[in-house]
């Protein structure tokens, strides 16, 4: 759908046309150790571009959530992934956790690549869009803006 608001040269692959067992597009994490987060190829990792976090409640496996971010101009999506994951690299699991303090496990990671094309000034808006524009059936973990 956000292609629609952008002329044909400019359209962004959807997370549909990736290969899910492109190691470049996505990261599965299981439980951690210092040696596998030396090991762990993230997704895109020296591109700008928006990522994924797929995650799970900590107490309640069945309620999952979505964080949607950006890297763009002056970042990667590895560094951001970093600043996210990295307080976690000794520990069992990834965590990330929503507004109302709910604890989520991160456990599957992918990116779009927007420098592939010229594309990296779409991350903020494309970011954005998908963040208020995500199904009410999908929990997301975060929100656009200062709350």
């Amino acid at each position: 759908m956000f292609n629609t608001f952008l002329q044909k040269e400019y359209f962004v692959e959807s997370l549909e046309e990736v290969n899910l067992n492109d190691i470049n597009k996505y990261s599965q994490l299981y439980n951690q150790s210092l040696y596998r987060w030396n090991k762990v190829a993230w997704p895109n990792s020296d591109t700008g571009g928006v990522y994924f976090l797929f995650a799970y409640e900590k107490n309640n496996r069945s309620n999952t959530a979505v964080y949607i971010g950006k890297a763009s101009f002056s970042s990667s999506i590895g560094n951001r992934l970093y600043s996210h994951l990295n307080d976690f690299k000794r520990e069992e699991h990834y965590l990330i956790w929503d507004g109302d303090g709910k604890e989520y496990v991160i456990e599957l990671i992918s990116s779009i690549d927007l420098d592939k094309r010229n594309r990296t000034f779409l991350a903020s808006a494309l970011e954005e869009f998908l963040i208020t524009k995500m199904p009410k059936e999908i929990n997301l973990i975060n929100v656009t803006g200062n709350k």
